[in-house]
């Protein structure tokens, strides 16, 4: 990875970067995967520390990446949607201008980054509820923990 987006506070991965190059080809639909790969390791790795938290309000976790091929920057997002399937989504593609006559997409490129920080935000209030979940301030069903749901 090219870079790893890190909550410091509440020790959990939130965004991941991959730069592919210039060329979209094998090498960026290669990198496609890893980020697949990545975003839904780090998911998997937090349902292990928050075994007695809800399996419904994990499913509103998710992990960002944002890919970056020649000019073009993704968005991306993987969460989990059912029992055992996940799901890798763009969010929202946008031109990063190089040159003049490309200036208009500074305003796309300002959208992109009101998203990311929206997303990120969302995020940041979702994964306080497992940590209360976990131990207890939050009374979660027994039936609806993720240990339950794994088992």
């Amino acid at each position: 990875m090219d870079g790893i987006g890190y909550s410091v506070k509440e020790k959990a991965e939130r965004l991941i970067i991959e730069c592919s190059g210039e060329i979209d080809g094998e090498h960026t639909v290669d990198d496609t995967l890893k980020l697949m790969e990545a975003t839904s390791r780090c998911l998997k790795h937090e349902t292990s520390r928050y075994l007695s938290a809800s399996w419904k309000t994990f499913g509103k976790r998710q992990v960002l990446a944002v890919q970056c091929v020649n000019n073009t920057i993704t968005l991306l997002s993987s969460k989990r949607v059912e029992e055992n399937k996940w799901c890798f989504v763009e969010q929202r593609s946008t031109v990063a201008p190089r040159d003049w006559s490309d200036r208009f997409y500074w305003i796309k490129v300002m959208e992109f980054m009101l998203k990311l920080g929206d997303l990120l935000d969302g995020q940041e209030s979702i994964t306080e509820e497992p940590k209360k979940e976990e131990i207890g301030i939050i009374q979660v069903d027994i039936e609806d923990t993720i240990r339950s749901r794994l088992n």
